[in-house]
């Protein structure tokens, strides 16, 4: 392996790495949001029952988001 290849792999890699954990800190924020100020509201508007409902909802599609993004950076392509 050449030293230009050699440098060109490791910096995809580190910046694979960094973006992985930029996409899971924006999500961190959104989450945060959502909890802080939509939760809140929907509660105010819809009442409990119905708030927490989409709570619940959203806090289904954010592990479902989650989930299949960390397998699909720790399966490698191809893979079942």
């Amino acid at each position: 392996m050449s030293a230009m290849s050699f440098i060109y792999s490791t910096s995809m890699q580190i910046l694979g790495m960094v973006l992985v954990l930029l996409t899971y800190i924006i999500l961190g924020v959104h989450v945060y949001g959502y909890l802080a100020v939509i939760a809140l509201v929907l509660k105010r508007r819809l009442g409990v029952f119905f708030g927490l409902t989409w709570v619940a909802i959203g806090i289904a599609i954010l592990y479902n988001i989650v989930f299949n993004h960390f397998w699909a950076t720790v399966i490698r392509p191809g893979g079942p």
